[in-house]
């Protein structure tokens, strides 16, 4: 018995995966056996993800957030920019991905851990493509902006336009703390020709949301106001780009990290999947 015994442990011995010619006692990780370097690959891969994953769910209630509570934003800038649903959208992709990154590391299993990988790759050459076209429409997007602007503030105050222009460009106003488009108070006036209903009947006057402190009439005679303590002199989308220009570094801060986890997340994939094959192909 003691001899069938040494026999049957020498034949797994001989079997044994080998690296570089030294056989290695394999660790036993969630019911496999792989050495610690991709052990530590699989629960990190596994744990990002989780996080990863979070982060979508996060996303998706942000975009539904925005639907139900923060329509003007979207109103004001028209059907063609649903920001709202571009985040749900991002969201679901997310958990997708992210969910098949952990039920692979997991479980794992090939073919989840494939098709994680394909999904990144798909969505890295998606950012550079959606990258290069914004860089490329940079101007036409700039455009865009400002024909929605000006549509807007030319039926502010119509009676019939109260939902999809004077509401949402109160919103704006008052939660950017700006006024007009570009000139600030002087967009309002008669002499710049743009808020053609509003001035048929108030020619010297800004909407109460221009106001530092919104208050009912605050802005009677506003085009003559320059203190930017009593009215904002800034324009919206002058606002707008000064924002975006001030958030550049946290943008591409952002996108170089989920940039990284990405290659990481790729790399990962591939590294377990050889693994996986190497320690049962036999």
């Amino acid at each position: 018995m003691g001899v069938e015994y040494k026999t049957g442990l020498s034949l797994i011995q001989q079997v044994a995966p080998t690296f570089n010619g030294v056989n290695h006692q394999p660790a036993r990780i969630m019911g496999r056996h792989m050495d610690l370097g991709e052990a530590c690959i699989r629960w990190i891969l596994f744990i990002m993800n989780i996080f990863v994953t979070l982060a979508g769910v996060g996303f998706i209630a942000l975009g539904l957030f925005i639907k139900l509570q923060a329509t003007d934003y979207e109103e004001f800038l028209g059907a063609d920019f649903s920001v709202s649903w571009m985040f749900v959208g991002a969201g679901a992709v997310i958990v997708l991905v992210s969910g098949c990154g952990c039920c692979g590391a997991n479980k794992s299993s090939t073919l989840f851990l494939t098709t994680y990988f394909l999904f990144l790759l798909a969505a890295l050459f998606t950012q550079v493509i959606v990258l290069l076209i914004i860089i490329s429409n940079k101007d036409r997007i700039k455009s865009d902006i400002h024909k929605a602007f000006v549509d807007k503030i030319a039926i502010y105050g119509d009676p019939n336009a109260t939902g999809n222009s004077t509401d949402p460009f109160n919103f704006i106003q008052e939660n950017f703390d700006c006024c007009g488009i570009e000139n600030g108070t002087k967009d309002w006036s008669k002499s710049a020709g743009l808020a053609l209903v509003w001035i048929a009947n108030r020619t010297y006057d800004v909407p109460d949301s221009c106001c530092v402190s919104v208050s009912e009439n605050c802005g009677v005679n506003g085009t003559n106001v320059t203190d930017s303590n009593i009215i904002h002199q800034k324009g919206c989308e002058t606002k707008l780009y000064d924002t975006i220009s001030g958030n550049l570094p946290v943008v591409w801060g952002t996108g170089g990290a989920l940039i990284g986890l990405q290659l990481f997340g790729a790399c990962g994939a591939c590294i377990l999947r050889r693994a996986i094959h190497q320690h049962y192909s036999y």
